[in-house]
């Protein structure tokens, strides 16, 4: 449930002079005030408007609405604290903040993908795809292809990757064997999804 609601801030801003109250018929301190109006969200102030100086007794409060001009020369700053005037611009931050972490955090995080086709051109499926980082031989990473012949790898480290396709008969070997130069190389970038051209597979089943 979100708890939310309006009211009024008064500042005082201090001393201006002494003279002659006529509702206390006394001279009495007078000072500057401004008056304004807020909206807050969880008892946290995000906008204000409305702002308003007065001139008046600081002992029964009455007095006159003055012009900002004639109180700017004694401000060195803006007296409604910030977050009172751009709060809202905070929250709408949080918001987007929470927004891109949920989308970074459910989303598939893929650093690389491609598709392998036929020679004939049509998709391949009977395979499987094996990437080494660099020359770390035995550090390396395998997934099968789906139907349209596409396959993924998620939240690979930054590098060049060796991409070796082999038949699933090879796969399912406990030690499948690669030869020759591979069948294409990436580099991932950290945060970003490489995309790797068709690799032509001339594997017929």
């Amino acid at each position: 449930m979100i708890v939310w609601g309006w009211g009024k801030k008064v500042i005082n801003l201090g001393f201006a002079k002494t003279e002659y109250c006529p509702t206390c018929e006394k001279n009495r301190d007078f000072h500057i005030s401004l008056i304004y109006r807020y909206f807050a969200i969880f008892w946290i102030t995000i906008a204000s408007w409305g702002a308003k100086y007065y001139y008046h007794c600081n002992i029964c409060d009455r007095g006159i609405e003055i012009n900002k001009k004639e109180v700017s020369h004694a401000l060195t700053k803006n007296p409604i604290p910030w977050f009172h005037r751009y709060g809202w611009l905070a929250i709408v931050g949080v918001i987007a903040l929470v927004a891109i972490l949920a989308t970074t955090l459910t989303s598939d995080n893929i650093s690389m993908k491609g598709q392998v086709i036929y020679t004939n051109g049509n998709p391949a499926h009977d395979c499987a795809v094996y990437i080494f980082k660099g020359n770390e031989i035995e550090s390396y990473a395998a997934t099968g292809v789906d139907s349209k012949g596409s396959y993924s790898f998620k939240n690979l480290p930054s590098g060049s990757y060796d991409i070796y396709v082999i038949s699933d008969t090879a796969a399912a070997s406990n030690t499948p064997y690669f030869t020759g130069a591979p069948d294409a190389v990436a580099y991932v970038y950290a945060g970003e999804t490489t995309i790797v051209p068709t690799i032509s597979y001339d594997y017929s089943p």
